[in-house]
């Protein structure tokens, strides 16, 4: 309940607001159980206290200081030097990248050099020093391939020519078949957030690896990567010419009867080429098209929710109708969860009575309920904190009750905190579980952070083991 409650109360915690907060985060770091401790570290990088700066680097680095601070008099366990690594990071500034870079010098374990290079990533963002030890430590071809991959996320979070100067290097990693799997999924990923549409090379290099036979996941992430790189195409100087070849290439394997596991990251990759472009492009206006009919054609539970989510990306109107109606046919939980979302990203007041009846209908598995709390939210439905109260009041059970906790967290207005107080004051209590969910809910409420979303393209989300390698998409 501490732990949970640290961790929201952080999220949700303004700038100005930080000093007394942050102080009272501080005497937790004192208290014997390690949870709280450890929910303590993070708390204070989200909170960007200044003054966790000495503390935090003391158990990054494993001094004395630290082992008192950790309660681990024979040594900082490794895991927890990443969670002090990945505080560092979220606290910011040069002096905390400092600190990262010497920890990535002389590492106690791979996972440690991971977080460490992540985290001075996550701090400063233009250094050209992180971008040289990232780069050493991709480069290094006896390396842990783990701690490589993770290099090369870190050199994709660089603004500017940092970050790029590992272009030719990432581009090389990408095509070489004999990289580890990590190293080339992570090139991948890593050239979708540097590379541009002029750079001719890394374009070449991602569509080779969409050609590619072998290990599934570099390939499917390329389509993501293209996708990433056609978004980010200014629109003051976008044209169709130059982004025709990449879309056709997108749209003939989204298309394609055949390698049908590559699908649906060729429709993610579409979605996410296409979500800026205007309503009345040609490019977006052909895709568009194409797609409606393809979720016409009722396909696979694969293909399905990614053309959905493809679709919600470029907010296409014309499609709400049809993924509407395939809602009310009531598929599977997961591909409900997938329609509800494609439904909320089109933000699009027409969608909103397909997504509040599936959110409360009897019988709507609980995590469709989160998801349409979530889509309700990108909706703005002004009913959708009435009726999330009345069904948290009538939920039966454990399993019931989480859901209508994590749904009103999901609704992201400040109006949700009066039921989550209430049940918190509440005597007698409520179970110890109840109300750390509770405490979670209202830390998303303030979180200022956009809600991930499409968990397959994210991984190794436990910080307390490693650092993401993967971000997961971000929508709002």
């Amino acid at each position: 309940m501490i732990a949970s409650g640290l961790i929201a109360i952080a999220r949700a915690t303004p700038p100005s607001h930080g000093a007394p907060v942050a102080a009272l985060v501080r005497r937790s770091l004192e208290d014997p159980r390690a949870n709280v401790r450890d929910a303590a570290l993070l708390a204070l990088g989200i909170l960007g206290d200044r003054e966790a700066l000495a503390p935090l680097g003391a158990v990054l680095h494993d001094r004395d200081d630290g082992r008192r601070l950790t309660h681990e008099l024979g040594g900082v366990s490794c895991a927890r030097r990443q969670l002090a690594a990945l505080a560092l990071g979220l606290l910011g500034g040069d002096d905390a990248a400092g600190m990262l870079l010497r920890a990535a010098e002389r590492p106690a374990c791979s996972d440690l050099l991971a977080a460490a290079l992540v985290g001075a990533a996550k701090a400063a963002p233009d250094s050209t020093a992180v971008a040289a030890r990232a780069i050493t430590v991709l480069r290094g071809p006896g390396g842990d391939a783990a701690a490589r991959g993770h290099a090369a996320i870190a050199l994709s979070r660089l603004a500017g020519s940092a970050g790029r100067a590992a272009l030719p290097l990432l581009v090389e990693l990408a095509r070489d078949a004999g990289s580890p799997p990590d190293v080339r999924t992570s090139a991948v990923v890593a050239l979708g957030a540097l590379a541009t549409i002029e750079d001719g090379e890394a374009a070449a290099g991602l569509l080779a690896r969409t050609r590619d036979g072998g290990d599934p996941r570099p390939r499917e992430l390329a389509y993501v990567a293209i996708g990433r790189v056609l978004e980010r195409d200014p629109a003051a100087t976008r044209s169709d010419a130059r982004r025709r070849p990449l879309v056709a290439r997108l749209l003939d394997q989204a298309l394609h009867p055949d390698r049908r596991s590559d699908r649906p990251w060729a429709l993610l990759g579409l979605g996410l080429a296409l979500r800026d472009d205007a309503p009345d492009g040609e490019l977006r206006g052909l895709v568009a098209s194409k797609l409606r009919t393809l979720v016409a054609q009722r396909p696979d539970p694969t293909t399905l929710p990614a053309a959905a989510l493809a679709l919600g990306l470029m907010r296409d109107r014309a499609a709400i109708e049809r993924l509407a109606g395939e809602l009310a046919a009531r598929p599977p939980a997961e591909v409900q969860s997938f329609l509800v979302q494609a439904l909320g990203l089109t933000r699009d007041r027409a969608a909103v009575d397909a997504v509040r009846t599936t959110a409360f209908a009897a019988g709507t598995a609980p995590a469709v309920r989160i998801e349409a709390a979530r889509a309700l939210a990108l909706l703005h439905d002004a009913g959708a904190l009435a009726r999330c109260e009345r069904q948290l009041a009538e939920a039966d059970g454990s399993e019931a009750v989480a859901a209508s906790l994590q749904a009103l967290g999901a609704l992201r207005t400040l109006d949700a905190m009066a039921p989550l107080a209430a049940l918190l004051s509440a005597r007698p209590r409520p179970p110890a579980p109840t109300r750390a969910q509770a405490a979670v809910a209202l830390g998303a409420l303030g979180d200022p952070l956009p809600a991930p979303w499409w968990s397959a393209y994210s991984k190794d989300a436990n910080l307390h083991l490693r650092a993401p390698t993967l971000l997961a998409l971000l929508p709002e």
